[in-house]
This record gives C-alpha cells, structure tokens and sequence, in this order.
C-alpha cells in the first residue's frame, strides 16, 4: 500500500510540475482601444494625413499619441477610471498649425470590467454613452460601435475636409 501511494503522489507531483510550467494560453488582445480611422469628406475614401498631431486632453502629460506623424489611422486609449476622454488633433502644416485649426473629439462611455478567463485575467470595455466633436478641418465623426472591446477593428470614422487633388 505504501509503493502505491508513494507512486500516486509522486504522478500528482509530476503533473502539477508540467501544468505549472505551461505557457499561459491567452491568445486575447486584454485592452480594448477604439481604432479611429482617416477618411475624406467628400468621396469617402480612406487616406493619409501627414504631419497631424493626436493628443489626449487630462492624461498626465497630456498624453502625445502620435506627434507630427503620417497615417491612415490612430488608435484612442480611454481611461478605465474615467467616464469620458478627449482627444485633440492637431495639424503640424504651416497652413493649419495655429491652434485654431485643432479639433477635439469627447467620448463618454462607462466602463465595464470583464473577466475574459484564468489566463487572461479581467479587462474593460467600454460602451458608448455619446460623443461630440469640433468642425475645423474635420466634417463628421461616426463612431460605428456602442460597445469597444478588444477586438482590433476599425470602430471610429473620422472625416476631414482635404483637398484630394493634392492626395
């Protein structure tokens, strides 16, 4: 009785070893962050804006997304102990880099925790109470979700008034 019981415990030892030792089998995205893509206003083609600036307003530091960049989109971290965020867009261009050309776009939202699993362990998403926005150089804003989770997908359409000949 003694060898089996030696041989049970020593099998429970091993197997608790090797599951200890296992690689965690998360294979989520664990933040949910809105990805805003650029469109123009006019066609409603997607396109590239250069020397744009996107910040948050009331993060520490006031937090630089991307400064001075080139892209097609951006993506828009929230604050899961906030129940809105604004975000500025600044165009670095001489034509447009007076601070009267920004834009600020204010989503309010509520978060909502969310245990995903063991290995993921708990994250937020976030549903869309309203948003608005200024009128400078973007035309429209339409944010295409009532909930962001971690799915990376494009979930907000911002719309500039561009010259597309000059795209």
């Amino acid at each position: 009785m003694g060898k089996i019981l030696k041989l049970l415990l020593l099998t429970v030892a091993c197997v608790a070893a090797v599951l200890s030792c296992t690689p965690s089998t998360c294979d989520e995205n664990s933040t949910a962050i809105p990805l805003a893509c650029f469109y123009a206003s006019e066609s409603k083609r997607s396109i590239s804006l250069d020397s744009l600036t996107v910040y948050g307003v009331g993060a520490p530091g006031d937090t630089v997304i991307m400064y001075n960049g080139t892209g097609t989109q951006v993506y828009l971290p929230l604050r899961m102990n906030a129940n809105n965020c604004q975000f500025v867009f600044h165009h670095e261009a001489v034509a447009f880099s007076d601070p009267r050309y920004n834009d600020t776009l204010t989503i309010n939202y509520n978060p909502i925790p969310y245990f995903s699993s063991m290995d993921c362990g708990a994250m937020y998403y976030y549903d869309v109470v309203d948003y608005e926005y200024s009128t400078n150089l973007v035309d429209s804003v339409r944010i295409i979700t009532d909930r962001f989770t971690n799915a990376d997908i494009e979930t907000v359409q911002i719309y500039f008034r561009v010259d597309e000949s000059a795209l």
